[in-house]
């Protein structure tokens, strides 16, 4: 991932543990991540494993690399997929929406609330 030139939210902070928490269990290391809230981590994770369909979407090839050449510019691309599935795509995100309605509006762009939290609650 290299050295950031930034240093990053919180809410990245969260976003990166959770991540490799998941995706990447046998590289993780909670000391790496000090700001972030550990429990919340672990309620995260749990969630993730509780449920039988969010279990089923982390099957597949984690981390899986694809390459290709874009037709116009002739420009190498790369594109690294959080889990590839048999007939899905899944990459991994983090929210601090508390409702579904305030997820869609985060996700399309239209939050008008200017509501920006830096960090991520339960």
């Amino acid at each position: 991932m290299g050295t950031p030139h930034y240093k990053p939210r919180a809410a990245l902070r969260f976003g990166q543990a959770l991540h490799e928490a998941v995706l990447e269990a046998h590289r993780f290391d909670l000391s790496r991540y000090p700001d972030v809230d550990a429990v919340l981590l672990q309620k995260c994770i749990r969630s993730l494993h509780q449920y039988p369909c969010c279990a089923r979407l982390l099957e597949g090839k984690r981390e899986h690399e694809v390459y290709w050449t874009e037709f116009y510019t002739g420009i190498a691309c790369k594109s690294k997929l959080d889990v590839l599935g048999t007939d899905t795509v899944i990459d991994l995100k983090t929210t601090n929406a508390r409702t579904q309605a305030e997820f869609e509006g985060n996700a399309s762009g239209s939050n008008t609330t200017g509501n920006w939290p830096s960090t991520p609650t339960a």
